[in-house]
């Protein structure tokens, strides 16, 4: 529900698919983020649609705020350390229907990989803390769809991972790993 001049103050459920084109520029980034977490808790409840909650998704996932590109893919804080950042809010993952999943995915590497290319693997000199932010959310996701972009890149950098921010390690050797036999062999001394 939205009230002229009062701003955000819950989604309902015949809202959620009108909000975005409606409602959207009018609000706070902090309220699109509301806006994002009201819709995914809708879609674990049942009451909204999956397309309806990625509309409001890529929304987020394209924005330049790193907070709500984060939520939007999966969680920045509370959320990704305890689930992987999958390119989707928190829980939709696992609720995907068997028909709908490669769609859904493609639709997040569609997504996701453009915007790997802007922001790079590595960070640049003159990086602010939000480019990090959003960085960190944006290659954490997109290291998980299979990107083939992001793919080369890790499995290119992976030799020199020691040479690389700590952040970044992890990421680039379980896909370089993943990708490359002869690399995991070496990686894990079998």
């Amino acid at each position: 529900t939205i009230r002229r001049g009062t701003g955000y103050v819950a989604v309902t459920t015949k809202d959620v698919a009108t909000l975005s084109d409606s409602a959207w520029p009018h609000l706070t980034i902090l309220e699109r983020r509301v806006v994002l977490e009201d819709a995914r808790r809708r879609v674990l409840d049942g009451k909204v649609d999956l397309g309806a909650l990625m509309s409001i998704w890529q929304r987020l996932a394209t924005s330049d705020d790193p907070l709500s590109v984060g939520d939007a893919l999966g969680g920045t804080g509370r959320a990704s350390s305890l689930y992987p950042m999958k390119g989707l809010p928190t829980g939709i993952d696992p609720l995907l229907p068997v028909a709908r999943a490669a769609a859904v995915r493609a639709k997040v590497r569609a997504v996701l990989g453009p915007r790997f290319a802007t922001v790079g693997m590595v960070p640049r000199a003159d990086d602010d803390f939000a480019r990090e932010l959003l960085r960190a959310a944006i290659v954490d996701a997109v290291s998980r769809t299979g990107d083939p972009v992001f793919t080369r890149e890790a499995v290119r950098l992976a030799p020199s991972y020691r040479t690389l921010p700590v952040s970044l390690r992890t990421i680039v050797l379980r896909v370089a790993a993943d990708t490359d036999p002869a690399f995991a062999a070496k990686l894990y001394g079998e």
